[in-house]
């Protein structure tokens, strides 16, 4: 083992600590990758001791503590990956020493604190940065361009604030960057005009960040690789300026919260854009972005009819309208679009019928056609769509009832089909949702039972069947969902008890409002319950009971009034007849036996004679009778 050189035990399932003198017999050793495990513990500090170690792995594991300073003495190292761990505390200065480091990455963490990004400086042929999601505070300096080997920096995802600080020569020394993120931070000012003179670049990120000002008007002129282009959620104001359409091999445009004004920009390019404050329709131009993957216009105050060139948008995989003013149908030229998994047309003022063919996208996965104004039975072909996780179909005029088929949707975790004319039973097959997380029925007209087999949907946190004409009780079995927080039954036609165990200990009487026939605790604004004493038995039962009763009072009183001596009678016509004052014997003791047998079967247990009475009660007749 003295002899080794490289250790390379990549996603192997490894556990536990590393030694702590894991280099003490290790003098040769150039390279240790143990990446994509799961080892524990601290770093060991005598790493130091690896003293010709060229490249260190350590990423996607479960380190925790420090990022030791001894580190900084292995000065050969060219690649330091640390990310994807639970390290602590500040950046070390000593990592400054590593001068030869070619890529250094210790995102996912926790480390915090200011950064120096004078300690960089010496690392001259530095290729790739990676910071992101962290705690780190402070500005980004003009320490940064001395880095012009960058091919990558990732700052986002931390707490870094205050102007950027990009000078001039930045845009003229950083020429082979070419992906720069900044986003997720609480970065402010005007994007210096030197970020858009990079022209390597190919992905820039500043989203959700406090930048503010105009986007230049020759935007994107000098972007001729770039693909991807996030400036969401700041404070960008004014037009979209129509140079975008130089960014010729955009793929992604995210310009969403921001202030943007005015159309959108016929010479669009490939791109999505995210509520961004655009009017008008959708330029036709739009079907020729056959290479769009995305489109996204959702949040603006667009208009008219969707437009029937999206058809030709082959690779769409998501397509975004909601929250605009798009009126008229649904086109079916959109079923063409058999890559699409995303729809989302909620919020708008579309009408007609819900087109049968997206039974045929059987990509689907989220399908959101909520607050419209659509008329129509829910097409049997979405019941097909067993990969879907998402449909809001709530907040249209949809009637019709809820077939069977409904349980095939077993991959769903939302299904609001709330606010419409819905009617007939709800079907027990919703009891085969599994995964299903949120069920909302609400203001509809379901008549009925609640299934039973809702109580088998474990996964269900939110169910909402109120406004409906549901009838009988609220299911015993709904006790068993664990995770039930959210449940409305509330003016419907429910009776009976409502179970108190289970998720019910936390429910108010807001969940049950508005139906007449419940009883139960009343912290569910509902009166109790009445007790029923279990010898109570109906009218019916009662006269069963009664003449059940008197039949074997009688049978048992005639035997023990029989003479022991009329068993032995063998010629019936030896019975005479019997003299007055046996007569009058039998007549009183049959008053008495009937008397008996009333009181065994009065109505109240109270006033109700036990059997071991009873039979005293027949002996003393008897011996009356003889």
């Amino acid at each position: 083992m003295s002899k080794l050189v490289t250790i390379a035990l990549r996603e192997n399932e490894l556990s536990e600590s590393l030694p702590a003198d894991m280099c003490a017999n290790l003098p040769f050793i150039d390279e240790i990758y143990l990446s994509i495990n799961q080892l524990s513990g601290m770093i060991p500090t005598n790493l130091s001791r690896c003293s010709r170690l060229q490249g260190l792995g350590l990423s996607s594991n479960s380190f925790s503590g420090k990022i030791p300073s001894q580190i900084g003495y292995l000065t050969s190292l060219t690649a330091l990956a640390l990310g994807d761990n639970n390290l602590n505390g500040i950046l070390p200065r000593e990592i400054g020493n590593l001068d030869r480091l070619v890529g250094f990455g210790i995102e996912n963490n926790e480390i915090g604190g200011w950064v120096d990004f004078g300690i960089f400086k010496n690392m001259s042929s530095l290729q790739i940065l990676y910071l992101w999601n962290n705690k780190f505070t402070g500005s980004v300096s003009k320490d940064v361009g001395n880095l012009t080997m960058l091919l990558e920096l990732n700052l986002s995802y931390n707490n870094f604030t205050g102007v950027l600080y990009v000078p001039r020569e930045i845009g003229q020394r950083l020429q082979q960057l070419q992906i720069l993120r900044l986003g997720m931070n609480m970065l402010s000012g005007s994007v210096p005009p030197e970020i858009f003179n990079i022209s390597t670049l190919t992905s820039l990120s500043l989203t959700q960040n406090g930048f503010s000002g105009v986007l230049p008007s020759n935007f994107c002129s000098a972007f001729p690789l770039i693909e991807e282009l996030y400036l969401g959620m700041n404070q960008f104001s004014g037009q979209i300026p129509d140079s975008v359409s130089n960014c010729s091999r955009l793929k992604d445009l995210d310009l969403s919260l921001n202030k943007f004004t005015g159309l959108v920009p016929h010479s669009l390019g490939t791109l999505p854009f995210l509520e961004a404050g655009l009017k008008g329709g959708i330029p036709a131009e739009i079907g020729n972005l056959t290479e769009l993957i995305q489109l996204r216009l959702d949040g603006n105050q667009m208009s008219g009819n969707i437009p029937l060139s999206l058809k030709h948008l082959s690779k769409l995989q998501g397509l975004y309208l909601h929250n605009n003013n798009f009126k008229g149908s649904i086109p079916d030229d959109i079923c063409d679009i058999r890559s699409l998994s995303d729809l989302g047309l909620s919020g708008n003022q579309l009408s007609g019928a819900i087109p049968k063919c997206l039974g045929n996208l059987t990509s689907l996965r989220q399908l959101f056609l909520d607050s419209n104004k659509l008329v129509s039975t829910i097409p049997s072909g979405l019941w097909g769509l067993k990969d879907l996780l998402a449909l809001d179909l709530s907040l249209n005029s949809l009637s019709g009832f809820l077939p069977r088929e409904v349980g095939d949707l077993v991959a769903a975790v939302y299904i609001n089909l709330s606010v419409n004319q819905l009617s007939e039973s709800i079907p027990s097959t919703v009891g085969s949702l599994q995964n299903l997380i949120n069920l909302s029925l609400s203001h509809n007209s379901f008549e009925g039972l609640i299934p039973v087999t809702i109580g088998s949907m474990v996964g269900l946190e939110n169910l909402d069947l109120s406004y409906n004409n549901i009838s009988g009780s609220v299911p015993k079995s709904l006790q068993n969902l664990q995770h039930l927080n959210s449940f409305d039954v509330s003016f419907n036609a429910l009776s009976g008890e409502i179970p108190s165990d289970g998720p019910f200990m936390n429910f108010t009487m807001d969940s049950f409002k508005g139906n007449q026939a419940l009883c139960g605790n009343p912290r569910f604004g509902v009166p109790p319950c009445r007790v029923v004493v279990s010898s109570r038995r109906s009218k019916t039962t009662e006269v069963k009971f009664a003449f059940f009763v008197l039949g074997g009072v009688l049978a048992f009183a005639t035997i023990l009034s029989v003479p022991e001596s009329t068993y032995s009678v063998i010629d019936a016509n030896l019975v005479m007849d019997l003299d007055k004052e046996e007569g009058d014997k039998i007549l009183k003791s049959t008053s008495s036996i009937f008397e008996l047998a009333f009181k065994c079967s009065a109505e109240s247990p109270y006033d109700r004679i036990t059997m071991k009475e009873a039979l005293a009660e027949l002996h003393k007749i008897k011996g009356r009778a003889y």
